[in-house]
């Protein structure tokens, strides 16, 4: 079996130009920039293929930012718990709907509970079967 190599495609940001440069760090000869960060990783698939003359290149992608890479990560990690909590605020309104309609309560009543719309009561408990 023959082994891929992966190659290593770094962008940076030139903050005196306000221009993303890239290139490959596993070859000196391959290197490029753009206007924005999407153009710049474009730019390095494409001289990736045309210097080892093939469609297909292996990249990895590694944005160096500096010192606003905190930042950055710090926003992910905000969207990571935002996205965790709503998945557990809807598991608990779904879980919520169920028990309080099998309680007796009304969809009506379960909405005005919940704070929720009765059609969004009923799309849930048709969703939980």
């Amino acid at each position: 079996m023959v082994e891929v190599k992966t190659y290593t495609a770094v962008i940076e940001r030139d903050e005196a130009e306000g221009l993303w440069n890239a290139h490959l760090a596993e070859e000196d000869g391959v290197f490029t920039f753009g206007r924005s960060l999407e153009a710049a990783r474009d730019h390095i698939i494409e001289a990736a293929q045309v210097w080892f003359d093939t469609d297909d290149v292996p990249l990895r992608f590694r944005i160096e930012l500096g010192h606003d890479e905190p930042l950055v990560e710090e926003a992910h990690k905000a969207r990571a718990a935002a996205a965790e909590a709503t998945a557990w605020a809807n598991h608990a309104t779904t879980e919520a709907v169920v028990r309080l309609s099998k309680d007796g309560y009304s969809r009506r009543d379960v909405a005005t509970l919940l704070e929720i719309s009765h059609q969004r009561v009923q799309q849930l408990l048709d969703a939980a079967g």
